[in-house]
């Protein structure tokens, strides 16, 4: 066993965690949703690339990969209200 991909299910654990804490800095308008929705995208696409690589701490990689996909699509969604708020708003 390799020690690199140990390191990319680190790297990819530490990427969905810091995708949902980006969600919480980030998160604050439509744009933050939108910024925080690109970060999410970033970190399922290390996440699955990190699924290649079977290894001992593989789980890490999964848990990282479930937070992110829990990120982007409470990102999704709160930037969809966010939208029609304000479209609703403009008598749209």
């Amino acid at each position: 066993m390799t020690p690199d991909k140990n390191k990319i299910h680190l790297v990819a654990g530490l990427a969905g965690v810091l995708a949902l804490t980006a969600f919480f800095l980030l998160a604050n308008g439509p744009l933050g949703y939108l910024m925080a929705g690109a970060v999410g995208v970033i970190a399922i696409i290390i996440g699955h690339r990190a699924l290649k690589h079977r290894g001992p701490l593989i789980w890490v990689a999964i848990i990282g990969l479930v937070l992110s996909y829990l990120q982007l699509l409470t990102s999704i969604g709160l930037l969809l209200v966010r939208i029609t708020t304000i479209l609703n708003r403009a008598g749209f």
